[in-house]
């Protein structure tokens, strides 16, 4: 009896902790890069991390054999996916509601991370000269 309490007790930390995580993931960090995008690749972006979260999630619901350790990481991924699909989604529908050709989505370390990974962007190099060029037209504005 003392037993079940006491895997009851286990339970209800572990899952106090995962929703505390949760919120914690949910929130952005600093914001350290910013990101231009035509309205066009924007649309293309969010279909892609449509599919990926759909992916990740339906990864996670089917495998049985993951450890809590990789369940982790993939919660912490899809929230961090999350946070940047709501950026996205956000600044998408201002351009179309304003009929702006563009925007710039501001990043941190994680989303931006997340972004090149669904970008499909592999060179630090390039990315670093137009998020330069962002931040001066953002200053500008």
């Amino acid at each position: 009896m003392a037993n079940n309490k006491r895997t009851n007790e286990i339970m209800g930390n572990m899952e106090f902790l995962i929703d505390e995580l949760k919120k914690e993931w949910d929130m952005s960090k600093e914001i350290k890069h910013y990101v231009g995008l035509s309205v066009s690749k924007a649309e293309q972006l969010r279909k892609k991390m449509q599919e990926y979260i759909v992916s990740c999630s339906m990864a996670i619901e089917e495998n049985d054999t993951l450890s809590f350790k990789q369940s982790m990481k993939y919660c912490r991924d899809n929230n961090i996916m999350f946070r940047l699909a709501r950026k996205l989604i956000t600044e998408y529908d201002f351009a179309l509601d304003k009929q702006k050709d563009s925007i710039v989505l501001e990043l941190d370390k994680e989303e931006f991370k997340a972004y090149r990974e669904i970008a499909g962007e592999k060179s630090q190099n390039k990315s670093k000269t137009f998020i330069q060029f962002s931040k001066r037209v953002m200053i500008d504005e």
